[in-house]
């Protein structure tokens, strides 16, 4: 029947939550009204952790116990099945061999002993099943005492660990009694300097009150300064950009200027161009006087008419083509110095407008200028006489902080005192509610002291099935060796031995393996009750 591991939560468990949850609470009883010790918990938990894990481990050695008890009955159930079987196989025996021995028939007596035999080979067979069946138990069982041993050294370290947290709770509880009688003594300075606290903490709180006032005044004090400040700062800004303007509107009319003494030399230019052209157009008009001259004298002459009249002809043409072309030139050119020059008019024009646009700008930057700079004046003066007052009040305000900041000190040594005294009192605090979880604590240890004892007694009766599987093995080897007197092995039956021979083979190392882990068992249980 196979065991299943179930994980039982006892009563224990609960109990230790509750006792822990109700030692951690604050006592009504106390006259301390501290909260929340610091360190009451942590040795709490780390002991309720210790507990817990202790308690784990117990529950895992009862189970493997209760599995191991119910492997030695399985193997005393088995063992017993398999004397049952070696009696049945004698009596059989025995009353085949009467049967024969008053029938006569020993070929009948031969059949049934066959019969007999293959039948002893099936439950011999069926016997060695159930011994390989004990054999797998045995190495389970040895496979559960490597298991009790390591939960048996862990039971032993956190023993340990528990013995080390007794001693810290011991040194805990020495200095509680100290820390008891300086908080008595603290606790009657406490209450002949409290009254004077109060006072001095009324005083302080209107001292800085006071104080804040004045800072609220001296920032206010100093915002008017910023915004001074920041209105002498766009002012400078402003004149720099007026002297900008004015260095712009000097190099525009610098500009001007040029540009004007250009055009003059342009219209200078051009008029020289004209009086060439004027020139020019003289020489052609004595030059075509001249060829009218020519003309004449070659008619005189009578030299090649025709050809004379038609160079003549083509050298006129071309020359009026000339004369018509530098007319129009001419005519262009003095378009071109008429619109030139009435285009140099408007925009001197536009010049001089300009000039005096920017002439009156200037003056008027000029004045805005002058009068930002009186009103700058004006307020550094101002700002120099508030500025001097309010460093005198900045200081009378720092002196009066200075003293306010002493007599705070003084009260904060004070209130450190306080401070100290009530760390005291949690401290206290903490530590009683240590040697509370302390009684808990040995309280929980009489509970494991109990469920020890109960392994005791089922230890005992873990010994008394010993004692009777001991019996048992005693009667089992007495029932073999008459089974083996009373049965007639003829010498040609070659199946007798290989069929016994099984039984014999599988029950010694049986034995064997049931004595040495009887002897872990003994050795385990005195470990136990040492």
């Amino acid at each position: 029947m196979p065991i299943q591991r179930v994980r039982r939560l006892p009563l224990f468990t609960a109990t230790l939550d509750y006792r822990i949850n109700t030692s951690l609470a604050p006592s009504s009883a106390s006259t301390n009204s501290t909260v929340a010790p610091s360190l009451a918990p942590s040795v709490a938990l780390s002991t309720y952790s210790t507990r817990k894990s202790y308690q784990d481990l117990q529950e895992e050695l009862d189970l493997n116990k209760d599995l191991l008890a119910l492997r030695c009955d399985e193997v005393f159930d088995l063992r017993q099945k398999l004397e049952d079987l070696r009696l049945q196989h004698a009596k059989e025996v025995e009353s085949l061999t009467t049967d024969d021995a008053e029938v006569g028939d020993p070929q009948g007596a031969q059949v049934a002993m066959q019969n007999l035999l293959s039948e002893i080979n099936e439950k011999t067979t069926l016997v060695s099943d159930h011994e390989q069946h004990i054999q797998e138990m045995t190495g389970h069982i040895a496979g559960l005492h490597e298991q009790i041993a390591g939960l048996k050294e862990q039971a032993e370290d956190m023993s340990m660990t528990i013995d080390s947290k007794n001693i810290e709770l011991d040194t805990y509880e020495t200095r509680v009694t100290e820390l008891r009688e300086k908080l008595d003594k603290a606790e009657a300075d406490a209450a002949s300097k409290s009254e004077q606290a109060h006072v001095n903490d009324g005083a302080f709180m209107h001292m800085l009150k006071k104080v804040n006032s004045q800072d609220d005044e001296i920032d206010s004090q100093h915002n008017v300064v910023k915004e001074l400040q920041e209105k002498i700062e766009d002012l400078e800004t402003e004149i720099a950009e007026l002297k900008s303007t004015n260095i712009y509107l000097e190099d525009e009319t610098e500009f001007q200027g040029k540009c004007n003494a250009d055009l003059q030399a342009q219209i200078q230019e051009n008029q020289e161009k004209i009086a060439a052209l004027q020139s020019e157009l003289t020489s052609q008009q004595a030059t075509q006087s001249n060829m009218y001259n020519f003309e004449e004298c070659m008619s005189a002459y009578k030299l090649d008419a025709k050809e004379v009249d038609q160079a003549s002809k083509n050298e006129k043409q071309q020359l009026i083509q000339e004369n018509g072309a530098l007319a129009s030139k001419l005519a262009d050119e003095k378009a071109a110095h008429l619109e030139t020059k009435a285009q140099v008019a408007t925009d001197q024009q536009k010049n001089e407008q300009s000039i005096a646009d920017l002439q009156a700008t200037l003056s008027e930057t000029q004045k805005r200028a002058d009068q930002n700079l009186l009103d700058q004046k004006h307020y550094r003066r101002s700002y120099k006489s508030e500025s001097a007052a309010k460093d005198a009040e900045i200081k009378a305000l720092k002196s009066e902080l200075e003293a306010a900041k002493k007599a705070a000190e003084k009260d904060e040594i004070l209130h450190a005192d306080e401070i100290a005294k009530l760390k005291l009192v949690k401290r206290n605090r903490e530590l009683w509610m240590e040697t509370e979880v302390t009684k808990r604590t040995d309280e929980l240890q009489g509970e494991l002291d109990e469920s020890n004892s109960n392994l005791l007694s089922r230890d005992a009766r873990i010994l008394a099935l010993e004692r009777e599987n001991a019996e048992l093995k005693a009667q089992t080897a007495q029932a073999e060796l008459e089974a083996a007197v009373a049965i007639p092995v003829p010498l040609s039956r070659t199946s007798s031995p290989r069929i016994m021979s099984p039984t014999v083979c599988v029950e010694e190392p049986m034995e064997d393996e049931i004595d040495s882990f009887l002897e872990e068992l003994k050795g385990l249980q005195a470990y136990e009750s040492s």
